[in-house]
């Protein structure tokens, strides 16, 4: 365990996470694949963002998706959710705890086992995760233990790695799914300086419309101002430090932008 806090305390890039990966935590822990990433968390379930993995089936979570608000949950991160620590199941021993349909669908992946931790953010909403699988030895309790350690650690490495890492894809329950492609172009003018005014002379849409796509997204980010959702909505990426590239208009003049 102190090798791979050492590690990961001068982790800078994904290969030096890779080796902590494959080598001091897989023979710490005995794991075949793994997943790891940030995400947002609420009490429907989760949102992916950045990700990094070796060789975990991405399907599995494809499965799992709420196609109603575009949000991935599993038990086991119901549970973690309540209890904010370390969470596993370990196939044909623990099937009685969990749901039919979720043990199935474990299954018929070869999970086998599965052990998994995060971290959360000061707002307890955005966070760090790692998931590990097909462990060699049945899971339980000393691996939960060693991960609650190690994740801190791991999520700093983790969090270096990740600053100038190209995509893998995108992840099942994106980011974007959290909040409307309205209220994401919305929240992207208010990062330019617009008022409720200037957006909905810009979109083309009532100022009170304008207001309620604000609100709602305050509320699916946990906001309190439009300033801590502008600055939540940039930390996942569901909106861009960059001007947007079409409706370029200068409203407040109330006198269009001409060249």
């Amino acid at each position: 365990m102190l090798r791979v806090i050492e590690l990961a305390t001068y982790a800078e890039t994904i290969e030096d996470l890779d080796h902590i990966l494959d080598g001091p935590l897989k023979e710490l822990l005995g794991y075949e694949i793994m997943l790891c990433g940030t995400g947002f968390y609420t009490e429907r379930g989760g949102y992916g963002y950045q990700f990094h993995y070796r060789y975990f089936p991405l399907e599995y979570f494809v499965e799992l998706v709420n196609t109603s608000d575009g949000s991935v949950d599993t038990p086991l991160m119901e549970k973690w959710r309540q209890t904010q620590k370390p969470v596993y199941f370990q196939s044909g021993r623990d099937d009685h705890e969990f749901p039919p349909k979720w043990v199935a669908s474990f299954n018929k992946f070869g999970l086998r086992n599965i052990l998994g931790h995060a971290v959360n953010d000061r707002h307890g909403i955005l966070g760090d995760y790692f998931i590990f699988a097909r462990l060699a030895d049945p899971v339980g309790p000393k691996h939960a233990e060693v991960l609650e350690i190690v994740t801190p650690s791991l999520c700093l490495a983790l969090n270096r790695a990740m600053l100038n890492k190209e995509s893998q894809g995108k992840f099942v329950g994106p980011m974007h799914a959290l909040i409307s492609k309205k209220q994401r172009e919305i929240l992207q003018w208010i990062y330019q300086g617009k008022t409720n005014w200037e957006i909905s002379k810009i979109l083309g849409m009532n100022e009170e419309t304008v207001k309620y796509h604000v609100d709602q997204a305050m509320a699916k980010l946990n906001a309190k101002t439009r300033a801590q959702a502008v600055g939540r909505a940039l930390e996942i990426g569901a909106i861009s430090v960059l001007r947007p590239p079409s409706r370029e208009s200068v409203i407040g003049t109330g006198k269009e932008k001409t060249d």
